[in-house]
């Protein structure tokens, strides 16, 4: 499994990026028919109003292209909602995917909170 982000300022969401970035990733997830296998997630920065982005995918087929697509970077499983005060703006939010993957992510990602 691997995660990659990127970032949006708030300047690039108020340009209509985020949409753009959403939109295109919607339609590369459903021609190619990957949705038990990617999903686009964000988070939001409660300082600044940008977004982290993050995409997941168990194959590493697809790894070079979201490099290359979403100029996006390799990262560590994103931490879990910890702030629950913030956790309306700053949960981790499932934009594209299957909610069946999102559960068994965010199961991951509590698992290897409690474990680290």
């Amino acid at each position: 499994m691997s995660w990659f982000k990127f970032e949006l300022t708030e300047e690039q969401i108020a340009k209509g990026q985020l949409s753009l970035v959403r939109n295109e990733f919607s339609k590369w997830f459903l021609s190619f028919n990957v949705s038990r296998e990617v999903a686009l997630f964000s988070r939001r920065h409660p300082e600044d109003d940008g977004e982290t982005l993050y995409i997941y995918s168990e194959s590493p087929i697809y790894a070079e292209l979201f490099l290359q697509w979403f100029s996006a970077a390799p990262c560590e499983l994103p931490a879990p909602d910890e702030d629950r005060e913030l956790s309306s703006r700053t949960a981790l939010i499932l934009l594209v995917g299957e909610a069946t993957l999102r559960d068994k992510i965010m199961e991951e990602i509590s698992r290897d909170s409690s474990a680290g």
